[in-house]
Order: C-alpha cells, then structure tokens, then sequence
C-alpha cells in the first residue's frame, strides 16, 4: 500500500472506526482496525462482533493499493496528536511507515487475512430516514436506558417498524422513553427487533457533512445504517419488553401543562437539597400552583412555587429529580404536558403528539424527605 490523503479526513475516520475497536476484548484481534485501499478510495473497518464498521475516505491518491491491519488505539493517538495537511503511508514488510507533520512513524501490522470478515444485510426490511430525526429520536428514548442489562431493564432500544411507521421504546425498570415517527418501509408487515444502545451511537456517528438521511437496513440478525461515506451494522439482542402500547394508551385522571423552562429551574433547584442515597423531589398540585419540595435532614430543605392553571383537588407526587431532568435536556419545546393518576400509576410527560417519558411516581412515604 501507498498512499497519499488529507490527514484531518484520515483523522476523522480513524476516530470513527477506533471508537468500536474493543480495547478490552480478550480476543486482540478485535483491537486492531484494517485499511484497504482500492477502487479510488480508502476503506477503514473495525469491529467488536457486536458492532460493525466500514468508513469510506476519499479524499485520497492511491499509488499502489493493498490492505493492513494496524493498532486502532495508536493510530488514534497518532493522528490526534500529530498536526499537518497531509499524510503519507505506505506499507512493507516492517509495518505501516506513516509521514506527516514533519514527522515519520512506523506502526506495526498484522496479516491482513487474521482480520474477521464484516456482515452486511441482503433482504429484509429497508428504509429511509432524515437524519435529524433519527438523531433526535436515539437521543430521546436512549435517556431511558441501562447501563446494563437486568430483568426488567435493558441496554437496548425496542424497534417496531411498519404500517409507516418507526417506533422506539426504551427502559431501565424505572423510568420508559417512546418516540415515533412517520417512515416510508420496503417490504411487507411489521418487524419488531432489539437494538444495542451503544450501536445506535455508532448509526449517528457515521452521518458526514451535508448528509440528510441514511438507508436503514434490517434482517433477523442486525440492524444497519448505510450512509454515502459509511456502513454500520449491530447485532440484534433478545429480551421480552415491557408492553408500552397499554401504558402509552391507558386513560389517565390529571392533565397539567407545565412552562418547559420553569419547571427545568424549580427541579433543579429542588434537587440539590434531594439527597443521594434515594433523591425525591415531591410535586403537590393545588388549585392555582404546583409546589416543588424536598430535603433531608443533612442536606437541608427546599421548597418553591409555580402558578399552575389546574383547578383539581390536592394531589401530591414524588420523582427522582434526575429522570425529570434528563427528560427536560432533550426537549426544545416550550410547554410539556403531565398525565397522571395517583401514586400507584405511572405519570406520563408527553411532547406534542410523538415523544413521550413516563416515569413510575414515589409516594411521601417511599421519598427520602
């Protein structure tokens, strides 16, 4: 291989790809991403089996193709650290020998045919998607899920795709975000898949400059994104998720509309005198207000109000402080609306007609006040 290329493109993809090489897998091989240059253009893979990548560069001048397989943590390093316009790289037996800002550097290689050969998708369901709302759905429903999997919790996000539609669910056991959105869908029927949280980072990562929507790709196996610079393939998961459909559908008593910002502030500061073992911010509705409350004994006490337009009789809710405001970080609206019942059901806090995050309420007796 040797090869001419602009090095802030280099550097982006290596970054891209390096971010899935697994620096902890016990099988090395997975540490180390593989450059192939071919067919006018240079193409970075990684992979950890769970997610896949291919990158496309092709702001580069190919004098003689071929393939190497080099350390994704040094290369990343490597380009991070090191400025210039342009690099060179050409590979021989000793290693990948890289040139650029006045310097040179030599990286070591492994035989290109130990590198595990990537999946792709052939049939199944495919569809188009803009890529902002993709975006904002992933970083929506993703609020809500584990950092790592339990029985009733999961580190991944629930798809269904058909009847026009894409929609995604996702819960720690504590708390559910759903989100849905119009799509146009090749194939017939619905499909319904788990996908790992982690990869759908990965799907919105590979957008590039002025790219406004990805092919999604679906089979029985993996979810991909294919965009004009990148494919991005993960592996599904398995687990029975929790039927939201009757939590987003079931009939609820109260209806409050909330000043997005306002409450945002009042949370907030009723949160720093929440205590940490079991934070609880409680919110009595009154006619006229809604009054913030919290505290303990050793983190002192709070207590604000906020004019509310609710002429109902006195109820008082607990939340975990912190599932409200990751709630009110993704929203850009300015109003939200609250549903709720009492203390036995789960409130609900929609955005307009498509986002909406329910939270399980804490009662006075459960709350750390």
């Amino acid at each position: 291989m040797k090869i001419r290329c602009v090095r802030s493109a280099l550097q982006e993809g290596i970054q891209t790809v390096g971010a899935i090489a697994s620096q902890r897998s016990i099988k090395e091989m997975l540490q180390f991403i593989r450059l192939r240059a071919d067919d006018g253009a240079l193409i970075l893979e990684a992979t950890d089996f769970d997610t896949s990548i291919r990158f496309r560069i092709s702001q580069v001048t190919i004098e003689e193709g071929g393939t190497v397989v080099v350390p994704a943590s040094r290369m990343v390093s490597l380009f991070r650290d090191v400025p210039g316009d342009e690099a060179t790289m050409l590979s021989d037996q000793t290693g990948l020998r890289v040139a650029m800002g006045g310097g040179r550097f030599r990286v070591p290689i492994r035989p290109a045919d130990d590198f595990p050969e990537l999946p792709g998708i052939e049939g199944g369901v495919k569809f188009r998607v803009p890529r902002d709302l993709f975006g904002d759905m992933v970083r929506k429903v993703s609020i809500a899920t584990a950092d790592e999997r339990t029985r009733y919790a999961f580190d991944a996000v629930k798809w269904i795709v058909g009847d026009g539609a894409l929609r995604m669910a996702a819960t720690d056991g504590k708390r559910m975000s759903y989100m849905g959105a119009a799509v146009e869908t090749e194939g017939t029927g619905t499909k319904e898949i788990m996908v790992q949280a982690r990869g759908l980072q990965h799907f919105v990562r590979s957008f590039g400059p002025g790219e406004e929507s990805a092919e999604i790709l679906l089979d029985d196996f993996q979810a991909g994104l294919r965009t004009d610079r990148a494919e991005v393939f993960v592996r599904l998961t398995e687990g029975k998720f929790p039927d939201f459909q009757t939590l987003l559908d079931k009939q609820l008593a109260r209806e409050v509309t909330l000043d997005r910002a306002a409450f945002e502030r009042a949370v907030r500061a009723a949160a720093v005198f929440a205590g940490s073992d079991a934070p609880t911010v409680m919110l009595t509705f009154r006619p006229g207000e809604v009054v913030f409350s919290s505290g303990t004994s050793e983190a002192g006490d709070a207590e604000l109000s906020l004019p509310l337009d609710y002429t109902g009789d006195e109820w008082e809710l607990g939340f975990n402080p912190y599932f409200l405001l990751d709630f009110t970080k993704v929203v850009e609206e300015d109003s939200v609306r609250l549903e709720f019942e009492d203390t036995n059901t789960a409130a609900r806090f929609r955005v307009g007609e498509n986002f909406t995050h329910i939270v399980m309420p804490i009662s006075r007796e459960y709350a750390q006040v």
